[in-house]
């Protein structure tokens, strides 16, 4: 609804009139919206429901679909500015304009096997779910531009995102079992917190457990959660048109990591564009993994699993993740591949690409004379992340080669060795899957594995853990300490104490979390001999790795919601900290007398 002052010819009391008029129009379409929404999900959640209430509810989604499109209508007739009215509307209108368009299709060319009803009954509730998730959206964004705590909107958002996927995971649909009910609220809980926050746990086997629908609701989830709530809003605001609020703006710099605000709509739409072409590049590298199945179950396979290595989710369709498939090339090339662009993070990427141009603009201009004579750098952020991570992929191969090539791998070949090492020195970071089987590890690799989870992937990407930044500042700030330098200097750049405090403290709530999910599983489950298994399992569930030395399952279901809280915290914890502390805190115009205490 427009706020913009009424043009000269027209009244101001004839304006308010409209304006009340809209309102009373938009607060009826959210009315039906919500109606819309409930009337589906009671449709869909379960087959011999749906087959009762296609008729009355086939009818319920054209009428509401037309209320829409009717208030719609009105809402532009009543606008003070048709022009302010179609852009801030655009989205919604977009939308109707699609169901209208696929309803008058239908109705001239038919509707293939389900009928010109079945196939307009599926559009209209498709237009409406997209209409909600676009309203959602929206709310997100003003919630996050009305100057509100930066850290509760975050877990808020994420909490909802959790919530929607327990309530959609628990419809009879959702199960691949026919007959049996819906899913029991722990599993729907444990699974959607762990697709939320991309870890990978689970309970129950994902390819034989879950329906289509049930595996679409993870895809949905993991993707979202991937990608993080603000960015996709902040994605919604380019797509529509719309401006981004300075409180927005400052809040989603924070998110990804980056200080250059002015470029933040620039690096949103590379990150969608980038996200897409890297998924859809993903899946269709993936595409011969499975010969054997029909062409559109191969697509979903592919789909569904480079988007959750892409998001470093870590959700596998076969109940060995890719075990089976560990000599394949796709295996050692293609998924380290999309698991490793997804957890370099999306501003250190934008950053690697803008030197990666700038080089080679000026290599194809050599010999001009208008070549310039200065350097791009690559950002401290950025050099950090690639030094860091080719350190931890080169250690993690070596040292998981070093440990398991005379044990658990002592059958292969050296190139599977290699292969092996190489994939499980990727997954162990954030991603959660496994071409061997975990639970046959050596003592001392499931240490080394814990090690290699806790630092994660890296700032303002998909992946979790202290992340990479902090683990390396932490190294720097030691190594400061030893040189006798009260600064950590960085390539001719002095690294402000603020950041590296924050470093720190993040390293220091990863250990403290780690440690008291792992005290609280032992005490539950009283299993002394199990401790390392557990210590892992904690650590998995912090870094948001997903790979697992045991049975999750097996655990009491204590335990199991203790890992539910803990997947949560190591989601949002990291960033709302981040998020919380990076406003300007005041210091204080006093200092007390400085007191000196014994450290040992």
């Amino acid at each position: 609804m427009s706020t913009e002052i009424p043009p000269p010819n027209i009244p101001l009391a004839v304006a308010r009139q409209r304006i009340r008029r809209s309102s009373r129009v938009l607060a009826a379409e959210r009315v039906m919206q919500v109606v819309g929404v409930v009337s589906i999900v009671l449709h869909r959640s379960s087959r011999q429901w749906e087959s009762m209430t296609d008729l009355p509810l086939g009818i319920a989604t054209l009428v509401i679909m037309s209320v829409f499109a009717v208030g719609l209508g009105l809402r532009y007739y009543w606008a003070v500015s048709h022009k302010s009215f179609v852009a801030e509307n655009r989205v919604s209108l977009g939308v109707v304009g699609l169901w209208f368009l696929g309803v008058l299709i239908t109705l001239i060319f038919g509707g293939g096997s389900e009928g010109r009803f079945g196939t307009i009954n599926n559009i209209s509730e498709a237009a409406i779910f997209l209409r909600t998730g676009v309203g959602f959206v929206i709310l997100v964004r003003w919630i996050s531009s009305g100057g509100r705590n930066p850290a509760f909107i975050l877990v808020a958002s994420f909490l909802v995102l959790v919530a929607v996927g327990t309530i959609l995971l628990m419809l009879p649909r959702a199960r691949a079992e026919v007959g049996q009910g819906g899913a029991p609220f722990h599993v729907a809980l444990f699974t959607a917190t762990s697709a939320s926050c991309v870890t990978g746990l689970i309970l129950v086997d994902t390819g034989t457990y879950w329906s289509a629908t049930g595996q679409t609701i993870i895809l949905c989830l993991f993707q979202i959660g991937g990608l993080g709530i603000m960015t996709c809003g902040s994605l919604f605001a380019l797509v529509s048109a719309r401006r981004m609020q300075v409180r927005e703006t400052a809040f989603l710099a924070d998110m990804l990591e980056t200080e250059n605000t002015g470029a933040l709509r620039k690096l949103m739409t590379s990150i969608v564009l980038f996200t897409a072409t890297a998924e859809l590049i993903g899946a269709a590298s993936l595409w011969g993994l499975w010969p054997e199945l029909p062409w559109h179950e191969r697509a979903f396979h592919s789909l569904f699993h480079s988007v959750s290595a892409f998001c470093n989710a870590g959700f596998a369709l076969m109940p060995d993740s890719f075990s089976s498939m560990q000599t394949r090339w796709q295996i050692w090339a293609a998924v380290p591949a999309l698991i490793i662009v997804g957890g370099l993070g999306f501003a250190a990427m934008a950053d690697l690409g803008r030197v990666f141009r700038w080089r080679i603009t000026n290599r194809t201009r050599a010999g001009s004379v208008n070549v310039p004579h200065g350097r791009m750098r690559l950002g401290n952020t950025s050099w950090l992340v690639g030094v860091t991570t080719l350190g931890l992929l080169a250690w993690g191969t070596c040292g998981f080669y070093l440990l398991e090539s005379a044990a658990l791998m002592q059958d292969l070949t050296v190139a599977e060795q290699a292969s092996a090492s190489w994939f499980q020195s990727v997954t162990f970071r954030t991603a959660g899957f496994n071409t061997v089987d975990l639970a046959d590890l050596q003592p001392g690799t499931k240490f080394f594995g814990i090690m290699m989870m806790f630092v994660g992937a890296s700032p303002g990407s998909t992946g979790g853990g202290i992340k990479t930044v902090s683990f390396a500042l932490s190294i720097l700030a030691v190594v400061a300490l030893l040189r006798g330098r009260e600064q950590i200097e960085l390539r001719g750049r002095t690294i402000p104490q603020s950041i590296v405090k924050r470093s720190l403290m993040i390293v220091a709530m990863g250990i403290f979390c780690v440690l008291t999910t792992t005290l609280l599983i032992v005490v539950i489950e009283n299993q002394p001999e199990y401790f390392l298994d557990h210590l892992f399992e904690a650590t998995s569930a912090f870094a948001t790795v997903g790979v697992s030395t045991i049975d999750t399952a097996s655990l009491r279901i204590p335990s199991q919601f203790v890992i539910i809280l803990t997947m949560f915290v190591g989601r949002v914890g990291p960033l709302t900290l981040i998020v919380g502390l990076a406003g300007s805190g005041d210091n204080g115009r006093y200092s007390y007398p400085e007191e000196r205490v014994m450290l040992g």
